[in-house]
């Protein structure tokens, strides 16, 4: 009866977050569809890049206290006192390092939009600035609920936090405020849920400043290695839009946030199931209980894989179609295909890997999350500055320009995901039995070959060529990896 409940409630816990994931990609689509049909790639561009710049900032002002609450929490969570001056020292530090963050800002904002040449970037981005604070916040609280599994409260607050975004957006844009109404909307919106979250925190918490000092060196210690990998990684991230930034156009960016809308999409589901074994993997490390972790590793790492391969063949074939639906007319957002064919299909690894991302902070050796986000990093930047500003082709498709910016992001994921599983092995005292997926994927590039083969002897047929393989594929790969786990009913087996 126990196994039962506690499978039952990992998998609603993993439903209420792919809710809130999804509500959220639909969200950002909304916005970015809204925005690329108003405007033009050029305004689309712009906002992307502020929405970058954005991201990083809000992340560095949490200075990667919302991992570490996580972490200590999930290891405690029946200890009230700790828990409630965990949050309250998390809550406290992250509004100041915010508020320090808006002046730094505001000074700095004419010299970001000297570097990108984007007209009016500067104005945007001391207007997003003021949001930092109340982000930053919003976050710890938000982590807090993963912490002690209050999913379903999690998926209301993050749904609350990424809708009021959308509806500020276009009643703004509506108000003719063009994209300075957009970018307002983001410090709108986190203000409101603050004040939705002072008015409900005392059903989940007490603020208390006990042991402010301690748990503010006990957080800091351990959150800025997370921190540093955390920035890295996202970094990573940014570092394509910024490259094509610096040596492109904003139309460019426009175009390559088209891509990255996709790449979204595509981590939903592996994003929904790592807020779960985040903590999850921490308690198991915390009491020696290695064989479940051992078991739900392996489980979510292959049930991941699949669906992801199956979503990514679908992409292949059907992205060109999804873009002229999305953005009627808008014939420069096709040049997104070959971005988001080549970033998803390099992306396979690392996206599944992302659903157990946070397996070195589990174990307390975020160090090890740090040295692999400085590779990637690394990777993603050297072959970037090399190819983007290229203008180069080889058997007649580019590989400077978006597409050299597409191709080293893809080849930085890639590499680092297996870097990265090489290393987990070293570190579970149990060994893992990783062989289907490595076969699987290697399965999973034979279709993709296999495709542009049959694509370019049957042209026209592009659709139903993609159909057969798509259902092909997904019975291999069910049969060769899902079945030996046990089914579709695998997951249920990861017990707490």
């Amino acid at each position: 009866m126990v196994k039962a409940e506690t499978a039952r409630k990992f998998t609603f816990d993993v439903a209420w977050v792919f809710f809130a994931s999804t509500a959220a990609m639909i969200f950002g689509l909304v916005i970015r569809i809204f925005l690329g049909n108003f405007f033009d790639a050029s305004g689309l561009g712009a906002y992307a890049m502020v929405l970058t710049i954005w991201g990083i900032v809000t992340l560095t002002t949490g200075a990667g206290a919302p991992g570490a609450l996580i972490k200590y929490v999930s290891e405690c969570p029946e200890d009230r006192d700790t828990c409630n001056s965990l949050v309250s020292a998390s809550i406290l530090n992250s509004f100041f390092l915010g508020l320090a963050a808006t002046i730094i800002f505001v000074v700095a904002a004419p010299w970001l939009e000297s570097i990108f040449n984007i007209p009016d970037l500067g104005n945007l981005l001391r207007i997003a600035s003021i949001s930092f604070p109340f982000v930053t916040m919003n976050n710890v609280f938000v982590s807090y609920l993963n912490a002690v599994r209050k999913m379903k409260l999690y998926a209301a607050f993050e749904i609350y936090r990424k809708g009021i975004v959308v509806i500020f957006t276009i009643i703004f844009i509506w108000m003719g405020l063009g994209i300075p109404g957009a970018v307002w909307a983001l410090v709108v919106a986190p203000i409101s849920v603050t004040i939705a979250q002072e008015a409900y925190h005392r059903k989940l918490f007490m603020y208390t400043f006990k042991r402010y000092r301690e748990n503010t060196k006990k957080l800091f210690n351990f959150g800025v290695r997370i921190f540093v990998a955390s920035i890295l990684g996202t970094i990573n991230w940014s570092t394509p839009t910024f490259l094509i930034g610096f040596y492109l156009l904003d139309a460019d960016v426009g175009v390559f946030a088209v891509a990255f809308m996709f790449l979204n999409l595509f981590l939903m589901l592996p994003g929904s199931i790592q807020r779960i074994t985040f903590p999850m993997l921490s308690q198991y490390y915390f009491k020696y209980n290695y064989i479940s972790m051992k078991k739900a590793i392996e489980t979510v790492v292959h049930v991941t894989f699949v669906l992801l391969a199956i979503l990514s063949i679908f992409l292949f074939f059907f992205i060109d179609d999804m873009i002229s639906l999305l953005f009627p007319g808008k014939i420069v957002f096709l040049e997104a295909v070959f971005l988001i064919k080549m970033i998803t299909i390099l992306g396979v690894p690392y996206c599944t890997i992302s659903s157990i991302e946070h397996f070195f902070i589990s174990i307390g050796k975020p160090n090890i999350a740090l040295y692999i986000s400085a590779v990637r990093l690394g990777l993603t930047f050297v072959i970037g500055i090399i190819l983007v500003p290229l203008n180069y082709h080889v058997l007649g498709i580019q590989i400077g320009g978006l597409n050299g910016a597409a191709i080293s992001f893809g080849t930085s994921l890639i590499i680092s995901a297996f870097i990265y599983l090489f290393i987990m092995k070293r570190h579970i005292p149990i060994p893992l039995n990783l062989n289907s997926f490595y076969g699987g994927f290697g399965l999973f590039l034979f279709f993709i070959a296999l495709s542009l083969i049959i694509t370019n002897l049957l042209p026209g047929f592009e659709n139903l060529i993609g159909i057969l393989i798509s259902i092909f594929l997904t019975m291999i790969l069910y049969i060769l990896i899902v079945l030996p786990l046990g089914g579709l009913k695998s997951l249920l087996a990861i017990k707490r």
